[in-house]
C-alpha cells in the first residue's frame, strides 16, 4: 500500500491541486479541455512518478480501442438513419407513445428499459439516434431529452444487473441476482423521478428558442421507411448483447450459442447495426457518403476528450490511493451502509470510473470480514449509489454525454450534467436510508 503519510500526503496535494488547477483553466480561461486535461495529467504524473507513457497508452487504448469505436459506429448509425429518414419515421412513432408534456418522463422510460443488461456507452450511444429526432417536438430541446435519456441509462446500469458493475458486485457479496435487480429497480425508480424534474424545472439552455422555431418544421413529408424497419438496426444489437449475457450467466453451450456470443460483443454488435441499416434503408438513401466523413469529424473530439479523462484517471488510480482511503475509513468502524457508500464516492471521484469503484469498494468489504454483521443488499446498493457521485472531466461518460448533445461551455456541462450526477446521488442515498428501515 503505502509506506509512510508522507506519500499519502504528496498523492492527495498533488490531486487537489490537479482538479483545482483544472477548474480554473477550464471554468475561468476557458482553455481546449483537450489540452488542459493532457497537461495536467502529464504533470501530475511527473510528480507522482507513475508510469506517464503507460498511462496515456492504457487510457488512450481504451478510449479507441473499445468506447471509441463505439462513438464511431454510433455517428455512422445516426448518419444513416438521418439520411435514409427513418430518424423521422422513429421520433414520430415516439411521439404516438408519449403524452404532451411528458415526453422528458418517456425518454427516461426507454432509456431504464433499454439499458439493462447494456454497458452505459452502448444503451447512450444506441438511443441517441431517436432522441435527436423527439429534438423536433414543439418546445422541446434536444439537450433537455439527451440529459434525461443519459441519467437514466447511467442510473440503471449503475444498480442493475446484469451491466459489469452491479453484477461484480452482488457476485462479490453473494447476493441473488433476482434480490440485486428487485431492490436496485425500487431504488431506481425515486432517483429517475427526481432527476427528470431537475431536469425539466431547472435545466436551461440559450438554443430553446431556436430548437422551438425549428420545431415547427416538424417531420419531413418524403418518401421514407416505416416506424419498425427503421427501429430494427437500433433493437436487434441490443437484443444480441442482451442474448450474449443470459448465455453466459447459464452456461449454455452450442454452436448457436457460440455465435451469439461472438456477435454479442458491443463493438460487433454496433458494427452489425451500421451494416443492417445501410442494407435495409438503402433505396431511402441520398447517394452520398457525406455522413461518413461527418461522423469521423463528430466522434473524433469525443474520443479524444474520452482519451485524455481515462489517462488521468489512470495516473491516481495507479498510486493505490483508492484503496488506501478505504482502509482508511474502515479503521474508522463508520456503521452499517455509510462506510460503503463513502468508500465508494470517494473512490468514484478520484479516479472516474464507477465500475472501479464498485468492484474496490466491494473487495474492500468483503476482504475485512465486515459481511457477516450488514445488510448485503443495502449494502450493495450503497456501493452502486456511491460510485454516482459526481461526473467530472476524469469521467468518460461526462464527455461522452455533453459533447453528442453539443453542451460545449465547461460551466454548462457542470450545470447540466456533473450536478444532476450528484443530486441522484443525494437520492439514492436518502432512499437506501428509508429501504433500510423495511428490509
Amino acid at each position: 500500500m503505502y509506506a509512510n503519510m508522507e506519500s499519502v500526503s504528496k498523492v492527495i496535494v498533488v490531486m487537489a491541486l490537479a482538479f483545482i488547477f483544472l477548474t480554473y483553466l477550464l471554468l475561468i480561461k476557458k482553455k481546449n479541455s483537450i489540452i488542459s486535461i493532457l497537461l495536467v495529467g502529464i504533470a501530475s504524473s511527473i510528480i507522482l512518478n507513475t508510469d506517464t507513457l503507460g498511462n496515456i497508452s492504457e487510457g488512450f487504448g481504451r478510449s479507441v480501442g473499445n468506447i471509441g469505436i463505439l462513438v464511431l459506429l454510433s455517428y455512422l448509425l445516426f448518419g444513416i438513419l438521418k439520411s435514409s429518414k427513418a430518424i423521422d419515421s422513429i421520433g414520430e412513432g415516439l411521439l404516438k407513445v408519449f403524452k404532451k408534456g411528458r415526453e422528458e418522463l418517456g425518454v427516461a422510460l426507454i432509456g431504464s428499459v433499454f439499458s439493462i443488461g447494456l454497458e452505459k456507452e452502448m444503451s447512450y450511444l444506441l438511443l441517441s439516434a431517436p432522441i435527436e429526432s423527439m429534438g423536433k417536438v414543439k418546445g422541446k430541446s434536444k439537450k433537455i431529452l439527451g440529459l434525461s435519456l443519459g441519467i437514466s441509462v447511467l442510473i440503471v446500469s449503475s444498480l442493475l444487473p446484469p451491466t459489469a458493475g452491479p453484477y461484480g458486485v452482488a457476485k462479490l457479496m453473494g447476493i441473488d441476482l433476482l434480490s440485486m435487480i428487485k431492490y436496485g429497480l425500487l431504488i431506481s425508480i425515486p432517483m429517475i423521478l427526481v432527476a427528470v424534474f431537475y431536469i425539466k424545472k431547472y435545466i436551461k439552455f440559450d438554443e430553446d428558442s431556436i430548437n422551438k422555431a425549428e420545431d415547427k418544421k416538424v417531420f419531413s413529408k418524403d418518401k421514407k421507411p416505416g416506424f419498425i424497419i427503421s427501429i430494427l438496426p437500433i433493437i436487434i444489437p441490443a437484443l444480441l448483447v442482451i442474448l450474449k449475457i443470459i448465455f453466459l450467466e447459464y452456461d449454455y453451450i452450442g454452436f448457436f450459442v457460440n455465435i451469439v456470443k461472438s456477435l454479442g460483443e458491443p463493438i460487433v454488435a454496433m458494427a452489425i447495426s451500421v451494416v443492417l441499416a445501410r442494407l435495409i434503408l438503402n433505396k431511402y438513401i441520398d447517394n452520398n457518403e457525406d455522413y461518413v466523413s461527418e461522423a469521423i469529424k463528430k466522434s473524433s473530439s469525443i474520443i479524444l476528450l474520452i482519451g485524455v479523462s481515462e489517462f488521468l484517471a489512470m495516473v491516481f488510480r495507479a498510486t493505490n490511493i483508492s484503496e488506501y482511503i478505504g482502509s482508511l475509513f474502515i479503521d474508522y468502524g463508520i456503521p452499517a451502509f455509510i462506510l460503503p457508500f463513502i468508500i465508494a464516492t470517494f473512490i468514484k471521484f478520484i479516479q472516474g470510473n464507477e465500475i472501479v469503484a464498485m468492484m474496490t469498494t466491494a473487495a474492500l468489504i468483503s476482504e475485512v470480514g465486515l459481511m457477516s454483521n450488514i445488510n448485503t443488499i443495502i449494502t450493495a446498493l450503497s456501493i452502486c449509489v456511491g460510485s454516482l457521485f459526481f461526473s467530472y472531466v476524469n469521467d468518460g461518460f461526462f464527455f461522452l454525454v455533453t459533447e453528442t448533445l453539443g453542451i460545449y461551455d465547461m460551466k454548462d456541462k457542470i450545470k447540466s450534467w456533473s450536478l444532476l450526477t450528484v443530486i441522484v446521488w443525494i437520492v439514492g442515498f436518502l432512499s437506501l436510508v428509508v429501504l433500510n428501515i423495511f428490509i
